[in-house]
């Protein structure tokens, strides 16, 4: 086994992501920062006009200091009263987490799921649509970042154009890593994090509403006070933020936009990322490993099973501790069964290409000793 001296750690879990040097130096200038004041005032604003540009939408993107799920609980609690019924799309832990916010919310929640591995398909959502005409929402992940499973959201914007059901979208990971038309394929709610592909670490949401959502939303009666989306866009749009904001953050979002809109745009990101992935899937697949994803594969992060006899944990822990690489291990019931590598964001091919030579060291040794 090669045991060099010098050993550089290296973060290929699937949020939070590899943070660049440009981020981290926006960040530090921040750090004197009001958010009050003048100069960050003209960065929020810039922030906020350039979101909308960036993913093709002509509503606001809401800015929420606060992890992704704080979105997804925005997104239910600002788009349903206690008592509707919605349909869930359960695929993976993340679509379970979609299922625990709408029953706390009070709602009536019929779960549309697959096993995992596996995505939702159009047949299947159209058929829990006919089934269920009450029903006033659908919630579904875009990316399952437990499963490193895509649902095919292109495929099912037929399905739901026309229908009064309110389609609202978990895009934490697929936001950046996989194509996303929110307003050309009538996506009504949609929320992604800053420490997935956007390149920054925790602590912001980001959520989209298309023009039906926000008309819904203003009639919702019972809206939180801190997730209240409809004051939050009442802000932004006077150039302020309702309350304190994650100006660090917001400031290195700014850059982050710039550096995006230099590659070439959203679309030049989601290239890099399932390029990285299609290189991934390779070098596994010819290596004798097994993708967990059964289905539409994940541009975000590429999924692995542990071989049997061995603890995915072990395997987990020895490329940290030998190699110092940091990857993610199963949740739940995977835990110890499978281990997730991102390719997300800020990554390029010789960070997978080292991190593939690594894992077939690292498998080596356990195996071998």
């Amino acid at each position: 086994m090669i045991r060099p001296v010098i050993r550089k750690e290296r973060l290929f879990t699937p949020g939070p992501t590899p943070v660049p040097p440009f981020v981290t130096a926006a960040m530090a200038r921040a750090a004197v920062f009001h958010h009050r004041h003048p100069e960050f005032r003209a960065v929020w604003q810039r922030v906020c006009e350039g979101l909308p540009a960036l993913w093709g939408v002509a509503e606001p993107v809401v800015l929420l200091a606060g992890s992704g799920t704080a979105g997804m609980e925005a997104l239910v609690a600002n788009l349903f009263e206690p008592g509707e019924k919605v349909l869930v799309g359960s695929i993976g832990k993340f679509g379970e987490r979609w299922i625990e916010i709408a029953r706390q919310r009070g709602l009536d929640v019929v779960v549309v799921e697959r096993p995992y591995g596996y995505a939702l398909s159009a047949d299947q959502v159209a058929a829990a649509l006919a089934a269920h005409p009450d029903a006033t929402g659908f919630l579904m992940q875009a990316c399952e970042t437990s499963t490193g499973v895509e649902n095919p959201l292109g495929s099912m914007a037929e399905v739901f154009a026309g229908r009064s059901v309110l389609w609202v979208v978990d895009a934490i990971s697929g936001m950046g890593t996989m194509p996303i038309e929110a307003a050309a394929w009538g996506i009504d709610g949609l929320v992604t994090a800053s420490q997935k592909a956007w390149m920054l670490p925790p602590g912001l949401a980001m959520v989209y509403l298309s023009p039906r959502a926000w008309e819904k939303a203003r009639r919702v009666r019972t809206r939180p006070y801190y997730l209240d989306l409809v004051r939050l866009r009442g802000a932004q749009e006077e150039g302020d933020s309702a309350f304190t904001p994650a100006i660090p953050l917001v400031v290195a979002l700014g850059e982050v936009i710039d550096y995006i809109r230099r590659l070439g745009g959203l679309k030049s990101l989601i290239q890099n990322s399932q390029q990285l992935a299609e290189y991934c899937r390779r070098r596994l697949t010819e290596g004798g490993w097994t993708l967990f994803a059964k289905e539409h594969p994940a541009g975000a992060l590429t999924a692995i099973e542990v071989p049997s006899g061995l603890d995915g944990t072990l395997w987990v822990r020895k490329l940290r501790e030998d190699y110092g690489l940091i990857v993610a291990g199963g949740q739940g019931s995977l835990k110890g069964r499978i281990f997730r590598v991102s390719h997300m964001g800020y990554v390029d091919l010789a960070d997978v290409a080292g991190l593939m030579a690594c894992l077939e060291e690292a498998y080596r040794s356990l195996v071998h000793g």
